[in-house]
């Protein structure tokens, strides 16, 4: 056994991944608030009605044609400062609302808010731990040798699960390619280019998939460690369950509660 390492890292690595999966799910659900607090304020804001200072504003401040031109006008002299204020205490308003009022997206939900950057980061933060983690383990029990898990160190997450799914009894990791696309969407997020702003709206359901996949990958890995803490099956399904029921009708819908079988 390769002593680099003690117990002491593996308690490390499980405390950093169960900080990123918690940031993940607090990141969601901060995102689908901001998501219906967006649908209510939408409605609030359509029944706000121009005054004749606003209609006078307007004449004057013509809105641009073009990109770059709507980009350099200046929105303050817009609207008056009466409607601004009409228009602040109603975007207030909504979010109150949206913290108190429930509501159910559907699983085709495509995410807007910013926020959702925030939880396809942090979780797949937390699947590279316990993938740098269960290398660790198989120097450990000799199924690696130091100098293949040095190697290892600095490959793509695409190699590492290549590795590690060839040392599973089963030879196999469900969804390898869907699990590896969560790394791609973490890509963009990290490379935050023009297109990848466009393309970052993931729909509830695609995340359900990233999940419901890295639950059952995390189980093969830890039935084969053993490790008494970081169970972090049980803790994906919690926080995952926690969001799914405070905004969808997932479990209704599916009859699911959980997502491992």
């Amino acid at each position: 056994m390769n002593d680099e390492h003690n117990t002491l890292t593996y308690q490390k690595l499980a405390l950093a991944a169960s900080f990123y999966l918690e940031q993940a799910f607090n990141h969601l659900d901060v995102a689908l608030l901001n998501d219906y607090a967006a649908i209510l304020f939408r409605t609030e804001e359509a029944k706000i009605i121009a005054s004749q200072e606003d209609i006078a504003l307007f004449g004057k401040n013509k809105y641009p044609e073009g990109t770059i031109a709507k980009m350099r006008f200046d929105t303050k002299n817009a609207v008056s400062e009466k409607t601004k204020e009409v228009i602040n205490k109603a975007f207030d308003e909504t979010l109150k609302r949206a913290k108190k009022v429930p509501y159910k997206f559907k699983l085709n939900h495509k995410i807007q808010s910013i926020e959702i950057l925030g939880h396809i980061n942090n979780f797949a933060f937390f699947l590279d731990v316990l993938i740098n983690r269960h290398l660790l383990f198989l120097m450990h029990t000799n199924t690696l040798n130091p100098k293949e898990y040095n190697n290892l160190k600095n490959k793509s997450p695409k190699i590492k699960l290549n590795t590690i799914k060839k040392k599973l009894e089963s030879g196999n990791i469900n969804g390898l390619n869907n699990i590896l696309a969560l790394f791609t969407l973490r890509n963009r997020t990290v490379h935050f280019t023009p297109e990848n702003a466009d393309y970052l709206e993931p729909q509830i359901s695609e995340l359900i998939e990233y999940w419901r996949l890295t639950v059952e990958f995390v189980h093969q890995i830890q039935t084969k460690e053993k490790f008494e803490i970081g169970c972090f099956v049980s803790d994906i399904n919690q926080y995952s369950g926690f969001v799914l029921n405070k905004w969808t009708r997932y479990f209704s819908e599916s009859e699911k509660s959980k997502l491992i079988p």
